[in-house]
């Protein structure tokens, strides 16, 4: 025993300091790269007549299974998810529904049979079962792109129902076949029967095979599919449902804001006690789904307001946030101003300042811009865009130069009375040769109605924008250096915006094109 023990103590000691003394690189060989090799499947793929409820597939290794809840698509669908499970080189997969009579059935696996050790995917393992005397044959392929900015729509659900279903059927129905999109927003449906086919795209959010979501996006076809067909093209969207409502809230005292869940307006608000709130202004967010209402009676404990949808409404009663100063303490409340793009000015563009609070008054005597120690007076001009918080200050400027500008106390009072502190901020005007000029020639096929040029950056964000109803020339001066896109929208109801589509009402969501090259 004694002699045992010695032995396993030498060994451990020399493995120990020989490994102290020269490090040695591991000895594995190349990395496994091959997947694993489908070696039989019972029933074999392609079999008639099936009437079972378990299919076993054998591989040449080990393997496991992975995300087989989102990549397992069994089209026509089943009721409940098939059992998936790996038992070492075998994946047994076994379901308790009935199958419909003289139907061809698949089983796309995607990329969720992987190696036990190295995790390499069997691509896109595809089964095929008839439970009738033959094998339907016929395809269906197609992409799916998002119709506002025309990426691919990755994951979406691609259904066919009968061409005889009624509209409401992707709202009550499962499917007669289905296949969802890749990370490029293509799909195919295969084994399909001949016939006549009503599309319908789902980006789904509960996993029911159903439509009962508006947050959930969709697409569809203007009519029936006739198979065989091919080279679909769907463009998919959220189509909102009601307006509601979903926070109200008094942020701080003479402020009032409403989001809704989708652009406004749908909706209209009436105030039970505008009088006493003393409403001056309101301001629609660029999204449109906010309101901003603002109150100058600061004493005011609530705000009561009914909101009428198209059939019903909703009354709120919302408590405010009171305006309590106290003698020797600072308030945030308080008008603050801040100057946008001060160092990248165009010497044909005003200044854009921007206030918390909506100006009811501009004291011009203490605006005070200078070029070096000079004070300019001349040509000195202010004006306030509609929402009274966004104030564009003009002058000749002079190209390649330096301006400073100070805001002294009074130069802006806001609906409550109070008034700026001092603000000092130096200004750059660049020289003309700092910004490009970029002119568009448009035309060709166009809108019956009009249509929106957009000058967008690589967020798709808007830079500048036209629009036409004929045949144009469109320039956008005075542009930054980057990266720009342009983007065509047919703006069907001259609203001067881009509209989603309505299934019931079998409208598409207005046409969105862009120019290939990026500018």
């Amino acid at each position: 025993m004694r002699k045992v023990a010695s032995q396993f103590l030498f060994c451990i000691s020399l493995l120990f300091l020989n490994g102290c003394a020269i490090q040695v690189a591991p000895q594995g060989g190349e990395k496994d790269v091959t997947p694993p090799v489908l070696q039989s499947v019972q029933p074999a793929s392609g079999s008639l007549n099936f009437s079972g409820n378990s299919l076993e597939f054998e591989f040449d290794e080990n393997i496991q299974v992975k995300d087989i809840a989102s990549k397992l698509v069994v089209s026509p669908p089943l009721k409940q998810l098939p059992i998936v499970k790996s038992r070492k080189n075998k994946l047994l997969v076994t379901f308790d529904d009935t199958l419909h009579p003289a139907t061809t059935y698949t089983f796309n696996f995607g990329d969720a049979i992987v190696d036990l050790n190295e995790g390499n995917a069997f691509p896109d393992l595809q089964y095929v079962v008839s439970t009738g005397s033959y094998i339907d044959t016929l395809n269906l392929y197609g992409v799916v792109s998002r119709a506002e900015d025309l990426q691919p729509e990755k994951g979406m659900l691609v259904m066919l129902y009968p061409g005889s279903a009624a509209d409401s059927a992707p709202y009550l129905e499962r499917p007669s076949y289905f296949s969802k999109t890749n990370s490029s927003g293509k799909f195919s449906i295969n084994n399909l029967a001949a016939g006549n086919y009503r599309l319908f795209g789902l980006l789904e959010t509960n996993q029911n095979y159903r439509y009962d979501d508006p947050a959930e996006r969709i697409a569809f076809t203007d009519s029936l599919i006739a198979l065989p067909d091919s080279g679909i093209q769907l463009y998919s969207f959220r189509q909102y449902g009601p307006t509601e409502l979903l926070k109200s809230s008094a942020e701080e005292p003479g402020k009032i804001r409403l989001i809704f869940n989708q652009p406004f307006p749908k909706a209209e608000v009436r105030y039970l006690n505008a009088t006493n709130l003393q409403l001056t202004d309101s301001l629609v967010s660029a999204q449109r789904d906010t309101l901003t209402f603002w109150y100058t009676n600061l004493s005011s404990d609530t705000a009561a307001f009914i909101i009428d949808y198209v059939s019903t409404s909703d009354t709120i009663l919302l408590q405010l946030k009171k305006y309590e100063p106290k003698p020797g303490k600072k308030t945030n409340f308080q008008l603050q101003v801040s100057a946008l793009n001060t160092n990248a000015i165009p010497i044909v563009q005003p200044l854009q300042l921007t206030t918390n609070h909506p100006v009811k008054n501009i004291g011009v005597d203490y605006i005070i811009l200078r070029s070096d120690t000079a004070r300019i007076k001349d040509g000195l001009s202010l004006s306030v865009n509609q929402d009274k918080t966004t104030l564009l200050l003009s002058v000749n400027w002079m190209e390649d130069s330096q301006y400073s500008l100070q805001l002294l106390p009074g130069a802006f009072t806001d609906i409550f009375g109070l008034t700026n502190d001092t603000v000092e901020q130096p200004l750059t005007i660049r020289p003309a040769t700092t910004f490009g000029t970029l002119r568009v020639q448009v035309s060709g096929s166009l809108s019956s109605t009009q249509s929106l040029l957009l000058l967008v950056d690589e967020k798709d964000a808007v830079v500048r924008q036209a629009i036409f109803s004929s045949d144009t020339t469109a320039y956008f001066d005075y542009l930054l250096p980057g990266t720009y896109r342009l983007k065509w929208i047919d703006d069907t109801n001259a609203n001067g915006r881009w509209d989603e589509g309505n299934y019931l009402l079998h409208r598409q969501p207005e046409a969105v094109r862009y120019y290939d090259e990026r500018i």
